[in-house]
């Protein structure tokens, strides 16, 4: 689809009332900018977590992921928490 290549425009929030949809006040901006980086963090290892060859979707068989080819991601941070595989 893409040829390799990637691009994500990641924005911490800068209106107050998209917070309050929510019903949270607005942090201040290091902490936004704390969690954006968290968050970077933890999809990028969850991204890594497949190996390249980890999706067979093979449909003859039924199966979609080499389970032996996904690493599991235990992420602990303190803005996000995380078990997956």
């Amino acid at each position: 689809l893409s040829g390799g290549r990637i691009a994500w425009n990641i924005v911490g929030s800068y209106s107050p009332s998209e917070f309050a949809a929510y019903g949270q006040k607005m942090p201040d901006r290091s902490i936004r900018y704390e969690r954006i980086a968290e968050y970077v963090d933890l999809f990028c290892q969850l991204w890594d977590s497949w190996q390249p060859d980890a999706v067979v979707a093979d449909r003859a068989t039924g199966i979609y992921a080499h389970p032996e080819k996904i690493r599991e991601v235990n992420f602990d941070g303190k803005h996000f928490r995380c078990r997956a595989r």
